[in-house]
């Protein structure tokens, strides 16, 4: 089941930060989901995955760091 959650953080090289950014848990965007391909920020993240990258902060291997989130 494909689900969202709203992401806060900040990017690694700039240290700007970010807030509201949706991620979701499936790489398979079609026509039947609730939001537009353009809305989503990440695919292939669920809540175990954010729950790691917020307890890694900036040891992830994402471009940006991870400080909050929530579903969706």
């Amino acid at each position: 089941m494909r689900k969202y959650f709203s992401i806060d953080g900040y990017w690694k090289d700039t240290g700007e930060v970010f807030g509201g950014y949706i991620v979701t848990n499936f790489d398979d965007y079609d026509s039947g989901c609730s939001r537009t391909e353009d809305e989503i920020f990440f695919y292939g993240l669920n809540e175990d995955d954010l729950n790691e990258a917020v307890a890694m902060g900036e040891s992830t291997a994402h471009d940006f760091v991870i400080t909050n989130f929530e579903e969706v």
